[in-house]
């Protein structure tokens, strides 16, 4: 009787600390590609799905990112990568991805192509390539319900030091794609930047991926929020008046820089939501 209460006692810790596990990573969205077609339960596809899961898993315990295939034909080859943000170190990594794996396999249950954003990782795959690819589509963002209390010097200051962090994101010499920032609006009011792209298109392409994201918080938004995230397969910006990294660490940005087109405010749409938006590129 003892040995069937240990037991029970066991398995209700593994559940709790389990739970545990996947409360700690933020999710942001699942988009779930409903036009390449799907796959089914016991399909060679699905088997292969599986086989990568546990391969991104198993590489993120050692990277903050990288990509593998399975299969060698067209009809059952499955490529899929993750991004780790680059404040996480290898644990908290690999357990993003873990999460995010098995959130992906039970949002996207069938389809062959999907894409999981958590605020701390993203995880996607595909029936086709996706590695050094600048893709913009589909894309995500979220923007906070509270404003600026000057947000035309806010979107000054902040458009300012979020281009000086998208060339060091996309050009500095660490090969990382991640670059952190602060910009200081006044005393009472400061903005947190985060930008980074997926290490396999830096460069132009990185640059080019970010400044489209600033481009859409601007268009949506305007210079209002004080906080904005747009998330992209290939690239994600981030903004808050409030720290939102680990252990976070502020990187000089390009005083020279030329300030983003988005000093006008324009109309808004409904605050504090999360809006999936499918681009075809």
């Amino acid at each position: 009787m003892e040995l069937h209460k240990t037991y029970f006692i066991t398995i209700l810790l593994f559940i709790f600390n389990f739970k545990q596990a996947l409360s700690r990573y933020h999710l942001f969205y699942t988009a779930c590609d409903n036009t390449v077609g799907n796959y089914t339960g016991d399909s060679t596809y699905k088997s292969n799905l599986n086989t990568l899961f546990a391969k991104l898993e198993n590489q993120a315990s050692k990277a903050f990112f990288n990509n593998h295939t399975v299969g060698r034909d067209g009809v059952d080859e499955v490529t899929g990568l993750y991004l780790c943000r680059g404040d996480l170190d290898d644990e908290q990594c690999h357990n993003c991805v873990e999460t995010a794996t098995s959130t992906i396999a039970e949002n996207c249950p069938v389809q062959k192509e999907a894409i999981v954003w958590y605020e701390e990782c993203m995880v996607r795959y595909a029936n086709q390539t996706i590695t050094n690819r600048r893709e913009l589509g589909p894309f995500s963002y979220w923007c906070s319900s509270t404003n600026s209390s000057d947000p035309e010097k806010f979107g000054k200051i902040v458009g300012e030091t979020a281009i000086g962090l998208i060339d060091q994101a996309a050009y500095n010499t660490s090969r990382k794609g991640y670059a952190t920032g602060e910009a200081y609006v006044s005393l009472f009011e400061t903005a947190y930047i985060m930008a980074q792209c997926t290490p396999d298109i830096l460069g132009s392409r990185c640059e080019g991926c970010l400044r489209v994201a600033l481009s859409r918080m601007a268009g949506f938004f305007g210079t209002a929020n004080v906080a904005l995230s747009m998330y992209l397969p290939s690239c994600m910006l981030r903004y808050e008046d409030a720290p939102f990294l680990i252990g976070y660490v502020a990187s000089e940005a390009e005083a020279e820089a030329e300030p983003p087109a988005f000093l006008s405010p324009v109309p808004q749409p409904p605050t504090e939501a999360i809006v999936l938006v499918n681009l075809v590129i």
